[in-house]
């Protein structure tokens, strides 16, 4: 069933999350997971109609390319450039805005392996004093060693970056842990400073968005599973916004927000959106 309609004209591009509206995994990116079904059929309706896409997840375990490799080893029809991770937003805005400060990082291959692309010196946790960043992601070993390093540092002025602070993410057997957001929370508890966010719902993240689709905010159609993340991201640039209810939020949830920032159009899952949008179907 859907509620809510969107403005013409048809998009010009569209922006899905992965977890919870394209696919149910166990770990973060849909790694390991089950393609939801009308997924792959969406994606080659857009595809068809010459309507371009980005699968932004906000896991950044492993980099963009690798995750591609992996959805399209599941069936979704979807290249290297196809996918965006905060790990990518951070290296970009790092490079931008700090090239020749060194950054103490702490996580896997998603994160370390596009700040070296982009030529950041990365530090050890013993030059922990060095840092003009700290940038936190996905880390399963996180250490108290690494936490005075990264407390240190931030307290001694360098900024503090995270990839994703949402508390959860939608998993094939329900909520799984947000782990970057809640490490990024204790060093905030220890040095009274906020965390940047990387990932979605951030300006940091739509601007990204934007250059990569080479669109305009306003004629993107922003689809998936959390109000709190793309779905606030996609209001807050202009976007047309979808909700559909495989993952995190219901809705009721929905419908307890503000008029303005309720999603344009609610649908049961991803096999509604080929209707919603009037994609053709393709043929076989």
């Amino acid at each position: 069933m859907m509620a809510g309609q969107l403005r013409t004209p048809a998009p010009r591009g569209l922006l899905l999350d992965v977890d919870g509206c394209l696919v149910l995994a166990d770990r973060p990116g849909g790694e390991g997971g089950e393609v939801l079904p009308g997924a792959i059929d969406v994606l080659e309706r857009a595809r068809a109609a010459g309507i371009p896409y980005l699968l932004f997840t906000n896991a950044s375990t492993l980099t963009p390319e690798a995750y591609a490799d992996g959805l399209r080893a599941m069936g979704l029809p979807v290249e290297r450039t196809e996918v965006m991770t905060p790990g990518l937003v951070a290296a970009n805005l790092l490079a931008d805005q700090y090239p020749s400060g060194p950054v103490l990082v702490f996580g896997g291959s998603g994160v370390v392996e596009p700040l070296r692309e982009r030529g950041i010196r990365l530090l050890d946790v013993e030059e922990h004093e060095q840092a003009a960043a700290v940038l936190v992601s996905f880390d399963l070993e996180f250490t108290a060693r690494k936490l005075d390093a990264a407390c240190r540092a931030v307290a001694r002025g360098a900024v503090l970056l995270v990839t994703s602070d949402s508390r959860w993410f939608a998993g094939r057997n329900g909520r799984q842990v947000g782990v970057a957001g809640a490490i990024a929370a204790g060093i905030t508890h220890v040095t009274g400073v906020a965390a940047s966010v990387m990932g979605k719902p951030s300006s940091f993240a739509m601007h990204e968005v934007e250059r990569r689709l080479e669109v305009d905010p306003r004629d993107l159609v922003v689809v998936g599973d959390d109000l709190a993340l793309e779905l606030r991201m996609g209001k807050q640039a202009g976007s047309r916004t979808v909700l559909v209810l495989t993952g995190m939020s219901t809705r009721d949830d929905a419908g307890r927000l503000p008029a303005s920032e309720r999603p344009d159009a609610i649908i049961d899952g991803i096999w509604d959106l080929a209707s919603l949008l009037g994609l053709a179907a393709v043929a076989r």
